[in-house]
């Protein structure tokens, strides 16, 4: 008996559960739809005001973008093969490096 009472009472939870994600479905797809009205409505209105008085919404002069100076690929092994071509031992680690064992 009581094992019917449990399939029972979990089989109308899922139905709750079931009814409550179809009606959140509902209104995320009202809301969706709300959202490019109003994306749609501003833009619209955006280029009506811009055609009726261009001078005031023109848009600022683009701050020209940072030159990036190109970077140089050297490998790491070009720099440790003299150390180890002589066979002398390699300098001290810089301050604050981390050593390698």
């Amino acid at each position: 008996m009581l094992l019917w009472l449990v399939t029972g009472s979990a089989v109308l939870l899922a139905l709750l559960a079931l009814g409550h994600a179809r009606r959140l479905g509902r209104r995320l797809d009202e809301l969706n739809h709300a959202y490019w009205e109003l994306r749609y409505e501003h833009t619209r209105l955006r280029a009506r005001v811009a055609r009726l008085d261009p001078e005031d919404t023109a848009p600022a002069e683009p701050e020209p973008a940072p030159s990036m100076t190109p970077v140089a690929y050297v490998p790491l092994a070009s720099l440790k093969a003299p150390a180890s071509r002589t066979g002398e031992a390699p300098p001290p680690p810089a301050a604050g490096t981390p050593r390698q064992a």
